[in-house]
């Protein structure tokens, strides 16, 4: 599971950044933040978004990720630390 308290204040920008390109084409809030949530966590793990995918937690703020076929460094690629 992702932690939100080691994000920078780059991440958190370039996540709102995201946010704001989603918005246009969503059906709500909760489905922007969520293709923006996938889209970044994808970018920092080094996969294809289609390999991301958010297994529980939709329209909350904790949420369950799963990333198909990750190799095993990835966590540390997603904290920022590889």
């Amino acid at each position: 599971m992702f932690d939100p308290t080691s994000f920078a204040l780059s991440d958190m920008v370039d996540c709102a950044a995201m946010l704001r390109r989603e918005m246009a084409g969503a059906d709500s809030f909760d489905d922007a933040a969520n293709r923006a949530v996938v889209k970044l966590i994808a970018k920092r793990a080094g996969v294809a978004r289609s390999r991301v995918r958010i297994v529980r937690g939709q329209r909350a703020r904790r949420k369950l990720v799963a990333i198909e076929g990750a190799p095993d460094d990835v966590l540390e690629r997603i904290r920022g630390r590889a």
